[in-house]
This record gives structure tokens, C-alpha cells and sequence, in this order.
């Protein structure tokens, strides 16, 4: 009768120690999560789709460099800029 209680101890010891609920499978393979730095800005911009946000900085630019005639325009920095700047 003591054989196959042991029998059981053992397969249900060899369970639990393989078996950690608490330790955190680590994936070989992490990497970053993608996102879209540069979102278009659909505003009252001189020619649309010219203005973007930079989720990165915050910042408004330009995603062109265009020269027009309002100076707020003009000193908006492009988007190139603030990549080369604030690199990921």
C-alpha cells in the first residue's frame, strides 16, 4: 500500500516543482513597440498636409520646407529637423 502513495508524492511533487506560478516568462525576442511619431495636422495650414506633431517633442513642423510669407510659418521647424534633433 506505501508503494503507490509514494508513487503519487512523487508525480505530484515533480508537478508543483515544475510549475512556479510566480516566475515571469522572459521572450527572447523583445522588442519596442511601433507607433506613428509624425501625425498629420489637418488644419488651416497654407497647402494641407503641410503640418504635422511630433509625438516625440510635442512640437509643431513643417513637413515641408517651403518658404511662405507668414512668420509663424516660417519659424515652425521642419519635421526632418526635430527627427535628426530627437532621435528614437
Amino acid at each position: 500500500m506505501r508503494t503507490p502513495l509514494l508513487a503519487i508524492e512523487v508525480f505530484v511533487l515533480a508537478l508543483l516543482v515544475g510549475c512556479d506560478p510566480y516566475k515571469n516568462p522572459t521572450p527572447t525576442n523583445m522588442q519596442t513597440p511601433k507607433y506613428q511619431r509624425f501625425l498629420p495636422v489637418p488644419a488651416a495650414t497654407p497647402v494641407p498636409g503641410t503640418m504635422a506633431l511630433d509625438t516625440k517633442t510635442g512640437q509643431l513642423c513643417r513637413t515641408v520646407s517651403v518658404k511662405f510669407d507668414t512668420k509663424v510659418w516660417d519659424d515652425t521647424p521642419e519635421c526632418i529637423d526635430l527627427f535628426r534633433n530627437y532621435p528614437d
